[in-house]
């Protein structure tokens, strides 16, 4: 358990009785929660089903892996579920093992926490000031036979801003040719209107089987 505990912040109960205070009273801004709530296709399922509570879920969440792999009619081979994305970054850290891996800064803290579990070298790779802390096409060179995997954020946290397609599949290109395991988070891509999805993967997936999220 220790392995998987967060150090990115969500703790508001103990920041409140450290300042003496309500919880209700503070603005959590350090942990991913939805601001929205609970969707409300969610919140009806709960409470149409609360037989189900009583039961333990599937520990290999296999009947999950089928559900997706059928809505996105992909092998259930190529979908791995897991209890929050904190675990699923360490999840896969621990599959792949890389010995050298790029992040980009500023970006979530989690990525180089899981990497270092597996004394992996970290790159940084910083977003600058002058570009609008946007993702230009100055990374492409900075890939490089030398690295195992590249972690990108799209829609960065914390600078909400999305690359442009045709950048992402010019890094998905480099990175295929280069054998660079590319590692996409869409943690937060539903707040960005008009944008379906995954839609790098569909081609990879497609052509090469690559793809990780």
């Amino acid at each position: 358990m220790a392995l998987l505990k967060s150090a990115h912040g969500g703790n508001i109960r103990e920041a409140a009785a450290l300042l003496g205070i309500a919880p209700g009273e503070l603005l959590d801004f350090s942990a991913n929660i939805n601001p929205l709530g609970m969707p409300a296709s969610l919140r009806q399922a709960i409470v149409d089903n609360p037989g189900c509570a009583e039961r333990y879920p599937d520990v290999e969440y296999q009947q999950l892996h089928q559900a997706l792999a059928a809505h996105h009619q992909l092998p259930a081979a190529h979908i791995l579920a897991g209890n929050g994305e904190t675990e699923s970054i360490f999840t896969l850290v621990h599959g792949l093992k890389p010995r050298r891996a790029m992040i980009v800064i500023p970006g979530f803290a989690e990525y180089r926490r899981a990497l270092q579990t597996v004394d992996c070298e970290v790159v940084e790779y910083a977003l600058r000031e002058r570009d609008g802390w946007q993702l230009t096409d100055a990374i492409l060179d900075a890939l490089t036979p030398a690295l195992d995997c590249l972690f990108l954020c799209t829609p960065n946290n914390p600078t909400g801003l999305l690359p442009e397609r045709g950048l992402l599949e010019a890094i998905a290109q480099r990175c295929r040719a280069l054998n660079i395991s590319l590692i996409l988070d869409e943690a937060f891509l539903d707040f960005i209107p008009d944008q379906p999805g995954l839609f790098l993967c569909w081609r990879s997936i497609r052509t090469s089987g690559f793809c990780d999220r």
